[in-house]
C-alpha cells in the first residue's frame, strides 16, 4: 500500500527495496505497456483455474475518468457522479469498460479480477479529437 502519491519510488520505498538500486526498476516501468499480449495472458492463467464443466462467470461495469481539458480523445459532457442526486450536475469525462473474471468462491467470498480495460468512446468523440489535431 502506497499511501502517499504513487510513483515507482513510493511503491519501491512500500515494498522495501529503499538500499536496492532502482534504475533497473525504472528501465522496466519506462517501456510502453502492452495492454492486448497482458489480456491474453490473463485469460490463459484464468482459465486454468476453472474446470471443463464448471462456469467462466464474467461481469461487465462501466465508470468514468474526469478530464479538466475537452481535447483528448474521447472527452465529453457526462452526469458528474460527484453531485447529489436532488442537484445533478455535469462534467467532462471519458467512459470505459472494465470486463472482470468472477473467481469462484472460497469461504463463501468471491472476487473480481479485472481482465480488460477497455474506453467506450463514443464514435463523435472519437472523431471529435482526431478532427482537432
Amino acid at each position: 500500500m502506497v499511501f502517499s502519491r504513487h510513483t515507482v519510488t513510493q511503491v519501491l520505498v512500500a515494498l522495501g527495496l529503499n538500499e536496492q538500486d532502482w534504475s533497473s526498476w525504472y528501465r522496466v516501468f519506462k517501456q510502453r505497456f502492452q495492454a492486448e499480449p497482458a489480456a491474453r495472458v490473463l485469460l490463459a492463467e484464468s482459465l486454468k483455474h476453472v474446470g471443463a464443466d464448471d462456469i467462466y462467470v464474467v461481469a461487465g461495469d462501466g465508470t468514468q475518468t474526469p478530464r479538466s481539458g475537452g481535447r483528448m480523445e474521447g472527452v465529453g459532457w457526462l452526469r458528474n457522479p460527484r453531485t447529489p442526486a436532488f442537484k445533478i450536475g455535469i462534467h467532462r469525462a471519458q467512459r470505459w469498460f472494465n470486463g472482470s473474471w468472477l473467481m469462484p468462491a472460497e469461504n463463501g467470498y468471491s472476487r473480481a479480477m479485472p481482465l480488460r480495460w477497455l474506453p467506450a468512446f463514443t464514435a463523435s468523440r472519437r472523431d471529435k479529437a482526431k478532427n482537432r489535431t
